[in-house]
């Protein structure tokens, strides 16, 4: 969950942990290494009342905002995307997801579209998850 004060914010344990692990990398790949992008997978629990589901849209902007200023250094190459980071969003299986998780369809809808909150190159769905896409 995106919780302002959670441990995924700018400046907590986990971003701050997630941060390193990226610096280390790059400086490991070498100095022509580049960031090309992230891979971003979305757990429901931001789903699960509609307080939460409301809040996510700018928790997770303000998330993303802070990762490419962040990781800015590391994206400097001919060709790089205007808009920053891209971000391939991947879900969680999506079997019963609406029954589960009621505000589900509110949080996908904030990662927004082409020129929205992110720029999203593409939605993946669990491979060999039981059932369909019901959420």
């Amino acid at each position: 969950m995106l919780l302002p004060n959670a441990r995924r914010c700018p400046g907590c344990p986990l971003y701050k942990d997630m941060a390193q692990t990226v610096v280390r990398a790059m400086r490991a790949a070498g100095p022509n290494a580049r960031l090309r992008g992230m891979l971003w997978v979305q757990g429901e629990s931001d789903a699960n009342n509609d307080w939460n589901a409301a809040a996510y849209g700018a928790r997770f902007a303000a998330f993303l905002a802070a990762v490419r200023q962040d990781f800015a250094p590391y994206m400097s190459y001919a060709g790089a995307p205007a808009g920053g980071l891209p971000v391939v969003m991947a879900v969680m299986s999506t079997w019963k997801r609406a029954d589960i998780f009621p505000y589900i369809q509110e949080v996908r809808g904030a990662w927004g579209g082409e020129g929205e909150l992110c720029v999203c190159v593409g939605v993946c769905v669990g491979v060999g998850v039981r059932g369909g896409d019901d959420a």
